[in-house]
């Protein structure tokens, strides 16, 4: 599968989830964005790890459902009051060379 937002159904009903990197710019440097995201992409049922945080980047990889995955989208556009979010750049696609762990934050 090379399309991210394309959902794979097998017989059966079993979906397979799509992956994506997600680079959310603004004023994010706040310390309690990366927990939010973890908090938030779990309520949604999605697997999320931040990969880096900057004061006018974070960096995830986040996988779910498709549809899902543009709920997470639309919260982090929202929120926390913390941050300011301008855009959210994703890409399709797995991220390998990524640690299994939440990075440090910068």
């Amino acid at each position: 599968m090379t399309d991210a937002s394309l959902t794979v159904v097998l017989p059966g009903g079993q979906r397979i989830d799509c992956a994506e990197h997600f680079c959310i710019r603004g004023d994010v440097g706040a310390g309690v964005f990366a927990g939010w995201i973890d908090r938030h992409a779990a309520r949604l049922g999605l697997r999320a790890r931040v990969l880096s945080q900057r004061a006018d980047c974070v960096e995830v990889q986040v996988s779910g459902a498709p549809e899902l995955l543009d709920a997470m989208e639309m919260g982090c556009l929202l929120g926390p009051r913390e941050v300011w979010v301008d855009e959210i750049v994703r890409v399709p696609g797995n991220w390998p060379s990524a640690p299994e762990t939440s990075s440090a934050i910068a």
